[in-house]
């Protein structure tokens, strides 16, 4: 069975794609076949990994709940790394929320969607969600075993990473089967105020000590470029290959986004 994963935050701008993309790819390099769902309207993964963006998550939302792993699979593409494949999303994808919500589907609707991908192969699959409450991103977190928060070290996400908090809360109420993986502060920089104050051992690591990789991510940085480095101790099961699409399609190019192993 796969392990799902959800990168979710109900503050925008804390670095929720890039996390996802580079969790994924992460996983993808060290021979983990890993499956990234594009579920923000933006579609920025498709962009990041160079692939066009379209409504395969909008597609793969409002699909039948017992639809075949053939249908499914007509809406991940490859992205000419090994080991992941996307489902792209774009703006259509703020439509399928409309659609879910109006249907009344219940709040395993995602799990039930992608249950034929847990049992096909693919070692995880990545959730890259939007910050917007009342729809996508709580069914994305049931259906998820584990929940990465990314926050921005700055004192307006801190009110994203508490609203995240209680959506936990509020879900393992309901018996949510998951568990957080982790808070993982971005934008990292240790040489303000503002950070020491609010992330240092304090707010975030107060919630959950255990889990707060503050010192996980380190900014090391010159003239031209920086370089983050995160480590998260992940399960890593090994099964076959789900989509048998190791070699680049057509259109994909492994170019732009590209993340080099460090």
């Amino acid at each position: 069975m796969a392990i799902t994963i959800s990168i979710s935050n109900q503050k925008g701008g804390v670095g929720k794609t890039t996390t996802a993309i580079s969790l994924a790819h992460g996983l993808a390099l060290r021979g983990k076949k890993t499956l990234l769902i594009d579920l923000d309207p933006q579609g920025q993964a498709a962009v990041a990994l160079n692939i066009g963006q379209e409504p395969g998550a909008f597609n793969l939302l409002i699909a039948p709940t017992n639809s075949p792993i053939e249908t499914l699979k007509q809406w991940v593409r490859n992205t000419g790394r090994s080991y992941l494949w996307l489902i792209p999303g774009n703006n259509a994808t703020s439509t399928a929320q409309t659609v879910l919500n109006a249907e009344g589907r219940p709040l395993s609707c995602i799990r039930d969607s992608i249950r034929p991908f847990t049992r096909n192969g693919l070692d995880f699959i990545i959730f890259d969600t939007a910050p917007s409450v009342g729809g996508i991103q709580e069914r994305a977190v049931w259906a998820s075993d584990l929940l990465l928060i990314p926050t921005a070290t700055e004192f307006l996400a801190a009110d994203g990473l508490a609203k995240m908090i209680e959506l936990v809360t509020a879900l393992h109420n309901k018996e949510w089967s998951g568990a957080l993986l982790g808070v993982l502060p971005t934008f990292f920089d240790d040489q303000t105020r503002e950070f020491r104050s609010k992330f240092t051992g304090i707010e975030i690591a107060a919630l959950y000590p255990s889990r707060c990789h503050a010192h996980a991510l380190e900014q090391q940085a010159d003239h031209e470029h920086q370089r983050q480095h995160i480590q998260l101790r992940l399960p890593v099961p090994s099964t076959p290959d789900p989509f048998g699409q190791e070699r680049p399609v057509a259109g994909a190019r492994p170019g732009r986004g590209h993340a080099r192993r460090q």
